[in-house]
This record gives C-alpha cells, structure tokens and sequence, in this order.
C-alpha cells in the first residue's frame, strides 16, 4: 500500500536562512512537533523538533540522570528562556540531518523507517528531493490497518 493517499500534503516548513526564532513563531502558532527545514527550491535539507528548540533551556547536566522522578521543583531552571543570541541563531544551525520518504514508498517502509528512527513525523519528498508531504506516526497506523478489513464474524466482544 503506498504511502501517498495518508500523507498530509500541506505541510508547514521553515526555510533554511531563517532564524531560531521564526521556528518558535511556528510551532506557537501551530499544533505540530517537527518542521522540515528546506532551501529555495523546497528540497529537504534538515529537520528541527520542538525537542530541539526546548534542549535550548535544558541543562546539559540532564542528560547524565538515569531518574528523574526525585525531581519536584526545579525552580529557576523552569523559568529558563533561551538567549538573544540563541534565538537569533540560523536555523541550520539547530537542524538535523532528515530522515524522509519518497513519495513512492510504501506505508510499510515509511514504518519501517520510523521505528528505526523512533522519530513520529516523517517528510514525504518527491524524486529530486523536494519536499511534497508529511507522514505521522497516526497516518501510517490508520493506513496499515485500514487494509485489515475486520468483519463482525472475526471480532470478539468482551464479556
């Protein structure tokens, strides 16, 4: 089953000379978590999470904590905001290299690709590399199993 019937096709992205701060403006005034970050031709040439621009505050001494559940109150650190200089910085400067699909893929292999990854957002490219879609994690589950076909005489209902 190919993947284009269940990509999103319009799909917020940030140009690559854009700035931290513009990628903020996006994920504030929309309700997603990764934006393709593409140059003048729309050709993927990153990717940059909400992840990523929340790292900007998160101290670094987080990372080497197994737990965190001891952790009631961090008090200023949640008060962080990022610098001017931070948030000035281009974006290519926070993006990361992108994992994406061909527009020819299969739901299985987007899967695929997204469970090695553990990433929940995939763009979707076409053959020269622009960016044509978006795939998320819920587009490719409904897709995969909208191909089942449960009929009444398979399922069982709960006593």
């Amino acid at each position: 089953m190919k993947l284009k019937p269940y990509m999103k096709k319009i799909v917020i992205s940030i140009q690559d000379d854009q700035l931290v701060s513009d990628a903020i403006a996006l994920f504030l005034e929309n309700p997603i978590g990764m934006l393709p970050v593409v140059d003048k031709n729309s050709v993927l040439v990153g990717v940059v999470t909400l992840r990523d621009i929340v790292h900007l505050v998160m101290p670094s001494s987080f990372d080497l904590l197994e737990d965190l559940e001891f952790l009631h109150d961090l008090g200023a650190t949640e008060r962080a905001r990022p610098s001017v200089e931070e948030i000035n910085l281009p974006i290519t400067r926070l993006m990361t290299p992108p994992f994406s699909a061909e527009i020819d893929f299969t739901l299985f292999h987007a899967a695929a690709i997204m469970t090695k990854h553990d990433i929940h957002d995939l763009p979707v490219i076409d053959h020269d590399g622009k960016l044509v879609g978006l795939l998320s994690h819920a587009d490719v589950g409904r897709g995969l199993i909208a191909g089942w076909h449960l009929d009444n005489s398979s399922r069982k209902t709960a006593d």
